[in-house]
């Protein structure tokens, strides 16, 4: 059987509902150059205590299932958006299933308290405004 996200839903869904984890790969790149396809994974935890630039796994309204950043918190909606892209999408808490507790670079594990890491949201946050003006010019 191929290991899509729709066959592992149950197992993370189980594990998060448990209070554990769950190493997975993820696909695509909407996290690059943080989370590499193939190469990195992440650990996902239950998603309590939500904050600004925590990653969170979600299903969108199109149901398709992503990782992304908390940009923006307000009292019904969080704003999210890829660490390679300039689009913002606005969910409910109700569409996130787990967030990203720690992630592996190869086989070295990263935590969100990292200050390397810190550094890098923070450089990602200040160029992701030129994103989109960047791919106008540039393709």
């Amino acid at each position: 059987m191929e290991k899509t996200i729709e066959n592992l839903l149950p197992l993370i869904k189980k594990a998060i509902n448990e209070n554990s984890t769950i190493r997975i790969y993820p696909r695509g790149k909407s996290m690059m150059p943080m989370i590499k396809e193939g190469v990195d994974s992440v650990v996902l935890s239950k998603a309590d205590d939500l904050k600004k630039y925590d990653i969170v796994f979600f299903k969108s309204d199109d149901s398709f299932y992503s990782l992304h950043r908390i940009i923006k918190i307000t009292k019904d909606k969080i704003y999210v958006c890829g660490d390679n892209q300039s689009k913002k999408e606005i969910i409910d808490r109700k569409q996130i299933i787990a967030k990203v507790e720690s992630w592996y670079k190869g086989e070295e594990k990263i935590s969100n308290d990292d200050k390397h890491y810190r550094k890098y949201i923070r450089k990602i946050m200040i160029i992701r405004p030129f994103r989109r003006v960047k791919r106008k010019v540039f393709g």
